[in-house]
């Protein structure tokens, strides 16, 4: 996700502005691959995502030990998963709705939901 320009942070606090942890989480240990057309999700904790690629090249600063305050802002997204696990297709789709909850930027971008899964 990293070399795509994502950065993730896990959030500390449930109220705005957020308090994330001062380094981002490597995502593949929360990823596992179930075959070739489906992946699993597998986390506890709300997770902050935003992309900016340049951004995600400077993510690791070693110099950063505190927290990170933030606001969501308009590129900020949250995802908390409400079942033990979230399964997601080749195609970026998921398996059951009730897998997890998004707030922020990909909250609002969720009309692509409603069409047909096969729409073009």
């Amino acid at each position: 996700m990293k070399q795509e320009g994502f950065i993730t942070y896990e959030v500390m606090n449930n109220i705005q502005p957020l308090k994330l942890a001062p380094t981002p989480v490597n995502m593949e240990q929360y990823i596992n691959t179930i075959d070739s057309n489906f992946i699993q999700l597998k986390f506890k904790t709300r997770l902050f995502i935003i992309f900016d690629k340049e951004k995600a090249l400077q993510a690791n600063d070693p110099d950063q030990k505190s927290a990170i305050t933030r606001w969501m802002g308009k590129d900020g997204s949250i995802i908390r998963l409400f079942l033990d696990k979230a399964i997601i297709d080749s195609k970026g789709s998921y398996v059951d709705f009730r897998s997890f909850f998004v707030q922020g930027f990909w909250g609002g971008k969720r009309i692509g939901d409603q069409l047909p899964f096969e729409y073009n």
